[in-house]
């Protein structure tokens, strides 16, 4: 039997639900000026949302929450107005039109904090097949007040990986000198090593990576840099040698940077070591080696509360 929570079930009842609200000729009726989406829509939605989302059986909430409802729900949006309402098929490249109508929809649900996440999930499908559309949604959505809502925000980064690389790329460069520390910390967040991009756990192809993560490496904001540690933390488990490499080289050329930005650096390289540290002893006394005597105790400090970071 399958599960009511299961994303075909989930993707089966959101298709048949905007069948219901959106009939086939809904698009070409002229009193809706040009657009898929409008207001009155939004409350039918919301209703579908909660009612989706109470039907998840309690014991699965932690895995299957408002995210997971709304990436499902979201795509079948996507692939409803394409194929239904504009006769593309799914592989088919979107022309402008439909690119407009969705970018409507996206502007019109990002308005109710409600359906936001619809329309992040929506441009995040629209990343896939025509990035340079939603480069300002990223970067409005990834200073958001709502933490919720700056986390979903990488998903649209994530496609942008996915299907546009260098640009993707190109891009978080340059937000990774942006003045606003939340748009720092969404690009080292944003190319957290997941398994649905393979060629950011390969230490073959994932120098502009570590590129990247280098620029921010000593940031001003304990923010950004928990996302960093955390980012290289996940790379260890790939590729211990290289990591533990480019923390030498790290080290190596400190002196270039002032009091703080040193201190900032060597709290990064911590928070990049724990999983090396509990997982991996027989890398211990190579890091030790490059961050001190006192690395074991350091990291063990609920046992040993006097034990403080070597002064690097």
């Amino acid at each position: 039997m399958v599960s009511v929570s299961s994303a075909s079930e989930i993707s089966k009842r959101a298709k048949a639900f905007f069948q219901k609200i959106f009939p086939p000729d809904y698009f070409n009726n002229s009193t809706n000026n040009g657009n898929f989406m409008d207001a009155s829509k939004l409350d039918v939605i919301k209703q579908f949302l909660r009612t989706e989302y109470d039907s998840i059986p309690e014991k699965e909430r932690i895995g299957k929450g408002r995210l997971y409802i709304t990436k499902i729900i979201g795509k079948t949006l996507y692939n409803f107005i394409k194929i239904n309402c504009f006769n593309l098929s799914s592989k088919e490249k979107p022309n402008p039109e439909f690119i407009e109508a969705v970018k409507k929809s996206i502007t019109i649900m990002a308005e109710n904090p409600d359906t936001l996440r619809i329309a992040i999930q929506l441009a995040a499908n629209l990343a896939l097949e025509s990035f340079e559309d939603i480069i300002d949604q990223i970067q409005l959505w990834g200073t958001h007040e709502n933490w919720e809502i700056r986390e979903d925000t990488c998903h649209l980064i994530i496609s942008g990986l996915k299907k546009s690389k260098n640009m993707t790329l190109n891009l978080l460069k340059q937000w990774a000198k942006a003045e606003n520390e939340n748009i720092r910390r969404l690009v080292a967040e944003s190319l957290r090593p997941r398994a649905e991009i393979k060629w950011l756990r390969d230490p073959d192809e994932n120098d502009v990576v570590l590129e990247i993560l280098t620029s921010l490496n000593h940031d001003s904001s304990i923010y950004v840099r928990k996302s960093v540690g955390n980012n290289l933390k996940d790379l260890t488990k790939y590729m211990p040698e290289k990591i533990l490499n480019l923390i030498e080289d790290w080290l190596n050329n400190k002196e270039k940077l002032d009091a703080k930005g040193q201190q900032n650096l060597v709290w990064t390289i911590y928070h990049a070591l724990r999983w090396l540290k509990a997982k991996k002893p027989e890398y211990h006394e190579k890091i030790k080696k490059l961050v001190g005597e006192n690395y074991l105790l350091y990291y063990d400090e609920k046992k040993n509360r006097r034990a403080l970071p070597p002064q690097q």
